[in-house]
């Protein structure tokens, strides 16, 4: 019995109810039991879910398979919006709560209260506004962003809309038409700088914090995917920012980016390596090189951290090329 329920929890989605379980012959105690024992954890009232399924997701997958637990209890009357329709869209996040999930019922009839969730009054055509995800109905991508924006800080959001765009969720023209409509919402304000801050070739968090990071402290404005050339005009790296009039580029170095890029039969300390060949590449064609970390873009260290890139834009500015005068934004 345990062996099927578990395959069909698995094909289910990874989350199941009481209900579910004793229907499935467990018992009020076999329950418990599951519990205390640490092979089913809680993920809400009434709610469970394999242990070693749980412990292998990012906290994006645990709050997405959280919300479908959420709707599942609520019913069709109700569909993903926010953050955690952004998190089902798989576009990035950065600061929100991921404890609570974010829903609005599409008869616009007032909703029940209940802990962890957050149900927002908002209109929502069920025909033209929401789409399929896993069998759970959420609001467009566009829609989403939007109204998830309105809610974090600059940062999250700037994060938010450069991810929706790089991933093609959703394109500028979109973003721009949809954010029309959210003009008199709470927070829209911070919502449109981060808008008009975006650009698509941004492609992870790190990379979007350091960018803002950029224009927080007023550096000069970084282009983002750098291509260098050698003089045989092969292609030697992409780099993730370039100050070119300085000869500057600039990486954000983070675990994800070394397990993406890894070939096949590598290991990540072959990898490692293999970026520091990149980057003698890169320094050979006189640019000079940053590498920003997680570290680097956390709380009080951000303003050092933009101090030392501001720091090392001029010295390449004086060393690579022939004006020595400080490139400023």
């Amino acid at each position: 019995m345990s062996d099927s329920f578990r395959s069909w929890v698995s094909r289910r989605g990874g989350f199941f109810s009481r209900a579910e379980a004793k229907d499935c012959g467990f018992s009020d105690r076999d329950i418990q039991g599951a519990v205390r024992s640490g092979r089913w954890i809680r993920l809400r009232r009434g709610y469970y879910a394999y242990a070693e399924y749980v412990a292998e997701l990012d906290p994006p997958a645990r709050h997405w398979l959280l919300a479908r637990a959420v709707l599942h209890r609520l019913g069709e009357r109700y569909v993903a919006v926010g953050v955690t329709a952004c998190i089902a869209h798989g576009i990035d996040t950065w600061g929100a709560d991921l404890a609570t999930v974010h829903v609005a019922r599409l008869d616009h009839r007032s909703s029940i209260r209940e802990a962890g969730v957050a149900f927002h009054d908002m209109p929502v055509d069920g025909g033209r506004d929401v789409v399929s995800v896993d069998g759970v109905p959420v609001i467009r991508p566009a829609r989403a962003v939007w109204q998830a924006s309105c809610e974090l800080s600059t940062e999250g959001a700037f994060v938010c809309m450069n991810s929706a765009q790089h991933k093609r969720c959703v394109d500028e023209p979109e973003l721009y038409r949809v954010g029309e409509s959210f003009e008199r919402w709470p927070g829209s304000r911070t919502a449109r700088l981060a808008f008009w801050l975006s650009d698509s070739r941004i492609e992870t968090v790190g990379e979007s914090r350091t960018y803002f990071l950029c224009w927080e402290f007023h550096l000069p404005r970084p282009q983002p995917q750098f291509e260098v050339y050698n003089a045989n005009g092969r292609l030697i790296a992409r780099t993730d920012f370039a100050w070119v009039e300085a000869r500057h580029v600039a990486e954000f170095d983070g675990k994800v980016k070394y397990l993406r890029y890894l070939r096949p039969g590598e290991t990540v300390s072959e990898a490692i390596v293999r970026e520091k060949r990149r980057e003698d590449l890169v320094r050979a064609e006189r640019f000079g090189m940053s590498r920003v970390v997680w570290l680097d873009v956390e709380g009080r260290n951000r303003p050092r951290t933009a101090y030392a890139l501001q720091d090392s834009i001029d010295q390449s500015a004086r060393l690579y090329t022939r004006n020595r005068t400080t490139i400023v934004a």
